[in-house]
């Protein structure tokens, strides 16, 4: 379970172009009791961020200009200092769907199974994504 206190502790870094998206989360974040969190509004200015500060927690917009999210997770994968990093993917293309989509799967296995854990734009909120930070966890 993931406690206020815990959550109160985690460095966020989002990734997301979209500002409207991109403050929808931060109002979630903020929700769920994160209070430390950076922004970056693509994979590139995201890959600076994370060279230069501490964070605990990646939320990356799959699609993004510059870099997209796929290419930034792959960053962090093969970075040494990073791959430790917990990974939220938000992906406009998953659904809701209690049996994973095609386009999920596909994530899933790109992403691996440790750390990560893929979310739908559509069903952002506390709860789901207290629950996605949860299986990121692993």
């Amino acid at each position: 379970m993931l406690t206020k206190d815990y959550l109160a502790q985690l460095v966020v870094l989002l990734a997301e172009d979209d500002s409207v998206q991109r403050v929808l989360t931060q109002e979630v974040l903020k929700r769920i009791g994160i209070k430390d969190f950076l922004v970056a509004e693509n994979g590139e200015e995201a890959m600076d961020i994370l060279l230069r500060e501490h964070v605990n927690l990646v939320i990356i917009d799959k699609d993004m200009p510059v870099m997209d999210g796929l290419d930034l997770v792959a960053f962090i994968r093969r970075t040494p200092v990073l791959r430790h990093l917990m990974i939220v993917m938000l992906s406009g293309d998953l659904t809701e769907s209690t049996s994973p989509s095609v386009e999920e799967q596909q994530l899933r296995d790109f992403l691996g199974r440790k750390n990560v854990a893929p979310l739908p734009k559509t069903s952002l909120n506390g709860d789901s994504l207290r629950h996605a930070i949860l299986n990121a966890l692993g």
